[in-house]
């Protein structure tokens, strides 16, 4: 997957600062999807698609660097029909694709398909990739030829390089490769110091995109409990990081909600949040209320924050953070400074070998893993811990922004940055208002309806904590304050609704 959090993944830092491209560069054909490819089988060229998002940070860095580069412009005016399209007006042709992280950089010849890369490139490492595509390769045999050349090691830093390759190859399908590193990571890493909860997210992905890979996480996770038992999930066991991580990455929520409804019962709900920030997103998504209410972690602080932010950002301020949320961020890996490509002299087009299918990861598959290049990833409803992600801001500058997930955008009828975000808000901090009451915090669920509404005294927000109550079935807990936020909220003006 798929928040106001950290990713690819991830910081609330801004990504970079520098002035916004409002029209494509002009390397890309004013031309809907068909007429380009058309031409470029007429012509007898590679298609270039550039499948991107306006709120997509390194999509837009591409512009003013990998995508005005001369010598790449050159290369691909000559070899190369390339078009950019927004694929939040062309969802059509992004399920087709099956895309699902930005930007995508797809390539097609006479037959079909030829390669795709995910993430930020800069314009050497574009026309490199661009040249070996046209050569009849890929870049998921580059990577896996790289990768058979290689002298593994067990340090820290060797795997680390392995978590590279293994998020590189998953984007690029290589399901089966990128699951051997992932598992020689988690074998050597107690030794090495590497944090087996570093490969959660990786592995979720696998799980959710690989039937095969699915079933071999299953059996590590019956591997973590037998080897350790009968005492392998006690409090203080480091094989209970190990179990809740995989069973994270399986999305096995209910299996969580009776190991938290369990712990609870047992007066140790602090155990269970512990590992809150990773459990929460989960067992929220999946309406498990009151076991999302136990693992919620210091919710008054979180959203005291997230409150603080919110004029920030009606103002268009820089640098602020949002706090917990249920949508996906934007990497903030930084990236080298764009290189200058050699002067590569524009070659007779060539026909491109078309490489054997495989399959790709699917619309709401890939999250985030930090070692990828600098990705956009699309919202969904889930999320990592973490803070604010990366958006561009229309007007001059690029800020650090978050991301708006499907539900709050939903709710809001204005696409308008500072509508979006409030809704965000109201979202956010209603799920948590129900939680809470659900795992019978009741004195922090009255501490989080006050501040919501110091922050935002509107009816919505009134009526978004009502609504996630009654959803959670706990719409008579504290019912005479809610019956007075309704009533509040029906005795305003319509134009507050809005």
């Amino acid at each position: 997957m798929l928040s106001l959090l950290t990713a690819l993944t991830l910081s609330s830092a801004p990504l970079f600062a520098i002035s916004p491209v409002e029209e494509p560069p002009a390397v890309f054909a004013r031309a809907t999807f068909e007429e380009a490819r058309a031409t470029a089988n007429r012509e007898g060229k590679l298609l270039v698609l550039d499948a991107m998002t306006s709120w997509c940070g390194p999509c837009k860095k591409m512009d003013v660097t990998t995508w005005v580069d001369p010598d790449l412009v050159a290369w691909m005016g000559a070899n190369t029909v390339a078009v950019q399209l927004d694929m939040d007006l062309h969802t059509e042709l992004k399920n087709e694709l099956a895309i699902a992280a930005f930007p995508t950089i797809i390539t097609f010849d006479a037959d079909g398909e030829a390669d795709r890369i995910v993430g930020y490139r800069d314009a050497k490492a574009m026309g490199d990739w661009l040249a070996l595509v046209r050569a009849g390769s890929t870049e998921l045999e580059r990577l896996l030829t790289e990768l058979d050349a290689r002298t593994w090691t067990n340090s820290l830093e060797d795997l680390r390089h392995r978590q590279h390759y293994a998020s590189e190859l998953f984007y690029l399908a290589g399901y089966s490769d990128a699951r051997r590193l992932l598992f020689e990571i988690w074998e050597a890493a107690p030794a090495a110091g590497f944090e087996r909860s570093n490969l959660r997210w990786a592995l979720g992905d696998l799980a959710r995109t690989d039937a095969e890979s699915a079933t071999a996480i299953e059996a590590l996770r019956r591997e973590v409990l037998t080897a350790g038992a009968p005492s392998v999930l006690a409090a203080d066991s480091a094989a209970l990081s190990d179990w809740i991580d995989l069973s994270v990455a399986l999305g096995d929520s209910a299996g969580l909600e009776a190991w938290a409804l369990g712990r609870n019962a047992r007066g140790e709900g602090d155990v269970v949040r512990r590992f809150g920030r990773t459990l929460y997103p989960l067992l929220l998504r999946n309406e498990h209320w009151r076991a999302a209410g136990i693992a919620l972690v210091d919710p008054i602080a979180q959203f005291e924050r997230s409150g603080a932010a919110l004029a920030t950002f009606d103002t268009y301020g820089e640098g602020a953070g949002m706090g917990m949320t249920l949508a996906t961020p934007i990497a903030a890996k930084t990236e080298a400074p764009a290189a200058k490509q050699e002067t590569t002299e524009a070659a007779a087009p060539a026909k491109v070998a078309k490489p054997v299918e495989a399959a790709k990861p699917t619309q709401d598959a890939p999250k985030t893993t930090g070692s990828v290049p600098m990705v956009g990833m699309a919202p969904v409803k889930a999320t990592a811990d973490g803070d604010a992600a990366a958006t561009p801001k229309k007007a001059t500058s690029f800020m650090a922004m978050p991301m708006i997930g499907a539900g709050a955008k939903s709710s809001s009828d204005s696409d308008e940055t500072g509508v979006l975000i409030r809704a965000q808000f109201r979202w956010d901090a209603s799920h948590a208002y129900a939680a809470l009451l659900a795992a019978d915090r009741t004195d922090e669920a009255t501490a989080l309806g006050a501040l919501v509404l110091r922050y935002e005294d509107s009816p919505k927000a009134r009526i978004a904590m009502v609504s996630r109550a009654l959803q959670a079935g706990e719409g008579d807990t504290r019912r005479a304050v809610h019956f007075g936020w309704l009533d509040a909220a029906t005795s305003a003006p319509s134009s507050e609704l809005k």
